[in-house]
């Protein structure tokens, strides 16, 4: 798998995660970005602190915000991976 073998790259993903934050993206959008994240994460990078810093200063202010897909089943909105 490609993912095992990517080295670490910290400062491209947090510059990534921080474009990507600032942008209008969908819901959908959000939860595939989500899911690579951490796919890239939970390969063999050592451990960092700085992406979930900037993942939980952009939800946090959504924390009130609906997060719904328009047309999924209210069973697949709580899961992500």
């Amino acid at each position: 798998m490609i993912l095992q073998v990517l080295l670490s790259n910290y400062p491209l993903l947090e510059n990534g995660l921080k474009f990507f934050l600032k942008t209008d993206a969908s819901e959908l959008q959000t939860r595939v970005v989500l899911l690579l994240v951490e796919k890239i994460l939970k390969s063999k990078w050592e451990e960092r602190t700085e992406p979930l810093v900037l993942l939980w200063e952009y939800f946090h202010k959504r924390m009130n915000s609906s997060f719904l897909i328009p047309g999924a089943a209210i069973d697949e909105i709580a899961i992500i991976g």
